[in-house]
């Protein structure tokens, strides 16, 4: 490995006891593990046969040695037979670096036949009166110690496996779960978005209903012209000019108004209503903005989106309609969750509301 401080680089290999069973212990079937740095093994393609021989060379003997020496101490500290019939398969020639595990520093060596140490197997064995084995475990277990010790190690097979299958459904019931969360959110979604847009609707609805009332042509005094005195029949003139009309007194004000003309009071009540009728409708509009609930922040408490309320609000104030769901899908939000933003956040600017905010979120 490389170390930062010191600028030095670190090679570590490794290898196991245990081969597939049925296998000789030959470096042909061994393999190690050897963690490079991956930047160094990629800027020096002139090391790569050194590395290559460096680990051939450990395996010939520490892998090999390794190997032996857990087979002996298996068979007869254990008690273990080693008699399983595998299916062992020798190497495939192997002359280049390989590709090491997704990001990561580990690679796997696989090893070659002798080439560094004599190949054991074309040495003379040596002489009875030689030196005795390292190890001498005495006589062989009885049939019944060795029998005991395979339902054993067959014992923890099973177990080996049980946990496995236990981790896998373990695995499958949490997909399970996470799936019919998935599955209520998107119903109760839909039930919810249902809900607001009838409220919508029936909101809008009751709103417009007045005005639509108060926008009803009527009669204007322009339509019939002007009220001219040429226009007023005669009889009519001079019953208005009859001194018997008037009293001795000024004119009051209730004789003033019987000489308006019909057409011009209709026009000062139509004005006096649609006076009234934009005061109505202005409450009407304050009323439906006071009641109406955001839904950018009811869809942040749906989704449980509290932790990036600000860049929503940000999104929600500064970036055109348009340009929202490609700026939500930034976020790493999914496509139908940041649709679902965008079309709050065109609601409620419909609806002139500011921005949702911290402080409105439940």
């Amino acid at each position: 490995m490389y170390d930062r401080l010191t600028g030095g680089t670190t090679m570590i290999i490794s290898s196991g006891g245990t081969i597939v069973p049925g296998s000789p212990t030959r470096p042909e079937y061994l393999k190690a593990s050897v963690y490079l740095p991956p930047a160094f093994v990629a800027h020096h393609p002139d090391l790569h046969n050194h590395f290559i021989d460096i680990v051939q060379q450990y395996i010939e003997t520490v892998g090999v040695r390794t190997v032996t020496m857990w087979t002996q101490r298996a068979r007869h500290d254990l008690g273990y037979r080693l008699n399983q019939h595998g299916n062992p398969r020798q190497n495939a020639d192997f002359d280049a670096i390989p590709n090491p595990d997704h990001n990561s520093a580990h690679y796997t060596f696989i090893g070659q036949p002798y080439r560094f140490i004599q190949d054991p197997s074309t040495v003379r064995a040596p002489s009875p009166n030689g030196s005795v084995a390292s190890y001498d475990f005495g006589e062989d277990p009885d049939a019944a110690t060795l029998l005991n010790i395979d339902l054993q190690q067959h014992n923890r097979e099973l177990q080996d496996q049980i946990s496995s299958l236990e981790q896998k459904i373990g695995d499958l019931e949490q997909q399970l779960q996470v799936s019919d969360n998935l599955k209520h959110a998107q119903d109760r979604i839909v039930f919810l978005e249902g809900q607001v847009q009838r409220f919508i609707a029936d909101r809008t609805k009751s709103y417009a209903s007045p005005v639509v009332a108060h926008v009803t042509p009527q009669p204007t005094p322009l339509r019939y012209g002007p009220v001219t005195p040429s226009r007023v029949r005669p009889t009519q003139a001079q019953s208005y000019r009859s001194p018997g009309l008037q009293t001795p007194d000024t004119p009051s004000k209730r004789h003033c108004a019987t000489l308006v003309s019909p057409s011009i009071q209709a026009s000062f009540s139509t004005s006096r209503t649609a006076r009234e009728s934009a005061a109505k409708d202005e409450r009407n509009a304050d009323e439906l903005a006071s009641s109406y609930r955001p839904l950018l922040s009811h869809y942040t408490n749906l989704y449980h989106l509290h932790h990036i309320a600000a860049p929503l609000d940000l999104i929600f104030n500064y970036t055109p309609a348009g340009n929202r769901t490609q700026e939500l899908l930034k976020l790493g939000l999914g496509g139908d969750v940041s649709d679902a933003l965008a079309e709050a956040m065109a609601q409620d600017s419909g609806m002139g509301l500011p921005s949702s905010g911290k402080d409105n979120i439940e």
